[in-house]
């Protein structure tokens, strides 16, 4: 009878293997011989001494499946189920139990525990006063009661604190709940939203990892999940929640929003790049205004995208914008160095020499070792210092390319305007004064030397007949000193 028995299953085995596709024929497949509820048994209660997890799970299952009256293999995969952290799979199991041996004590006690670190408070009350009933006085049954029932209460007001916009508080006693109902998705998701609100991305991460962990499909978690990764810059990753939401349920509308709006942006700004790549300023200050237009206060593009439309109108040479610009990525955190070094650029575009060495020394700050942040400002000194001086060539009335020629036909003609013994009464010393403004020009810029250096913004060494108070050509001698420009 033996014999036959295992020759109708290796018939049954090849009927199985032959029935598959070529690619998966079964190779040297041995049909082991159908073991009893009792070996089965026997055989997970061996690997689960052994610590082989899988192999006891198997056992138990199949032994399940040719017995479904027999509880005590329930309890057992339960008991499975929790070492793998499947906490619903073993509350079914229990479930299970109990609906086949009520007065099952022990059952009972880990189904109260199971519910009671899922939140299930009511049930785990239910649960431990069915077990006082059958034990009076059990010294776990008891504080567990009391735990279950603080938990329900807790439960309640966080609740209540949640839908009253009391964020802060929601998630206080939420985070106390989780000490004892760790596996809650419930509170999980309930603090996951109080941190969205709460700005607290790292606290979402944690909850919606724990949920994800039993329910890898949780749309609400996937989400938020994605939204957490957003607010800490992870752009990639938040991608990839909200893909993973959208394959779930392809209708999910948060989750297609911020999918969409995240790829708008970037195409927007991938093409901002482009341009400035290939100096096309204009043409990148446009796609960075839609690119804010859809992330307009966003600490990890935001900074950034206005340091660029600096650069760019700075390059257009729109000084007044281009400062405008880097003082809102100043403000929003931006690169400080780069920053203050492109508007401190902004600066001497307007000539504004004063904020332009503010800006270079402020740049110096964060960047003491940059050679174009120490020339820059040496640049800008030196502009003050020339902007600051007598303008040679526009007391004489020529441009600063003149010949000595024209410097000194210049001369003469102001010259012989503006002698004092041609100007009389009141006008007498304007006229000297004038006069003298002229010589001191024409001294400087005859000669080739001392105007050169006057080009370059150097310091001059005055001739005998300068004085303190500027050239006189009346004067007997003079002071030879040196005059700083």
């Amino acid at each position: 009878m033996v014999a036959c028995t295992r020759t109708a299953l290796l018939l049954v085995a090849i009927i199985l293997c032959t029935s598959r596709p070529f690619s998966v024929l079964c190779d040297n497949a041995e049909v082991p011989p159908q073991m009893s509820v009792d070996e089965l048994l026997s055989q997970g209660d061996q690997a689960l001494k052994g610590g082989d997890f899988e192999k006891a799970m198997s056992s138990f299952t199949a032994a399940i499946k040719q017995d479904e009256k027999n509880y005590n293999t329930y309890y057992k995969r339960a008991g499975l189920y929790l070492v793998k952290g499947k906490q619903s799979a073993a509350l079914s199991d229990l479930n299970k139990v109990l609906n086949l041996n009520p007065s099952f004590l022990q059952a009972r006690l880990r189904r109260g525990k199971v519910k009671l670190t899922m939140g299930l408070f009511e049930g785990a009350i239910e649960d431990y006063e069915e077990v006082l009933k059958l034990k009076p006085g059990h010294d776990l049954a008891v504080p567990q009661l009391a735990q279950a029932k603080k938990g329900a209460k807790e439960l309640t007001q966080a609740r209540a604190a949640f839908n009253n916009g009391d964020h802060q508080q929601a998630t206080t006693l939420a985070t106390e709940l989780l000490e004892v109902a760790s596996d809650s998705r419930e509170i999980r998701i309930m603090r996951a939203k109080a941190g969205i609100i709460l700005k607290n991305p790292h606290l979402v991460i944690e909850d919606t990892t724990n949920v994800l962990k039993s329910d890898s499909g949780n749309l609400e978690a996937l989400y938020m999940r994605g939204y957490a990764f957003y607010m800490i810059g992870e752009r990639e990753a938040a991608l990839k929640m909200y893909k993973e939401a959208l394959r779930n349920d392809p209708d999910h509308s948060a989750s297609k929003v911020e999918f969409k709006k995240m790829n708008k942006f970037d195409r927007y700004y991938a093409a901002a790049n482009e341009h400035i790549s290939n100096n096309r300023w204009r043409e990148a200050i446009t796609e960075l205004d839609a690119a804010l237009q859809i992330e307009p206060d966003y600490e990890f593009t935001t900074p950034k995208i206005h340091l660029q439309k600096c650069k760019c109108y700075k390059e257009l040479k729109e000084g007044q914008k281009a400062i405008e610009e880097c003082t809102k990525a100043i403000d929003k955190g931006a690169d400080q160095g780069e920053a203050y070094q492109l508007r401190a650029e902004a600066n001497m575009l307007l000539e504004d020499y004063d904020k332009a060495i503010h800006d270079y020394n402020k740049a110096r700050e964060h960047r003491p070792q940059s050679h174009e942040i120490n020339q820059g400002l040496h640049n800008a000194q030196k502009a003050k210092k020339m902007a600051e001086r007598k303008d040679y060539y526009k007391i004489l009335g020529v441009v600063k390319t003149a010949t000595e020629q024209e410097i000194k036909k210049a001369y003469r003609k102001g010259a012989l305007q503006w002698h004092p013994d041609r100007h009389e009464g009141a006008d007498h010393d304007a006229a000297e004064a004038k006069y003298i403004e002229l010589s001191e020009a024409y001294e400087v810029l005859s000669n080739s030397e001392t105007r050169t250096k006057y080009d370059n913004g150097e310091d001059l060494e005055v001739p005998p007949n300068f004085q303190q108070g500027g050239f006189n050509p009346f004067g007997q001698g003079g002071f030879h000193f040196k005059f700083n420009f």
